[in-house]
């Protein structure tokens, strides 16, 4: 099947979040019991991810119009006077439905 892969805008603010609950209703459960899996949804997370949205770079995967994964990856930029001032990238989040993955 084919995927179409697309920069997030606000107008994607729930499609992110719902991604990212299942991400963290995931790791919750395989992985880290600390992990609130209801995060994403809150208004917290909201505001998190609009943040993300708005200051980083945040993908959506899609297959026949659903969404189907998400990245999130944002630039880390040196503080002014610190040792090292290179700038470098972090990837935050990525998200592949399971029945999806390879």
């Amino acid at each position: 099947m084919d995927v179409a892969i697309r920069r997030a805008g606000i107008d994607d603010l729930e499609i992110v979040q719902k991604l990212g609950a299942e991400l963290a209703e995931s790791e919750h459960k395989n992985w880290d019991k600390d992990l609130d899996p209801k995060w994403a949804l809150s208004e917290a997370g909201a505001r998190a991810y609009h943040k993300m949205i708005e200051n980083s770079y945040v993908a959506i995967a899609f297959q026949k119009d659903e969404p189907v994964g998400y990245l999130i990856r944002g630039i880390r930029r040196p503080m002014d006077g610190a040792a090292r001032q290179t700038i470098s990238a972090q990837l935050n989040n990525i998200y592949v439905k399971e029945g999806l993955r390879k």
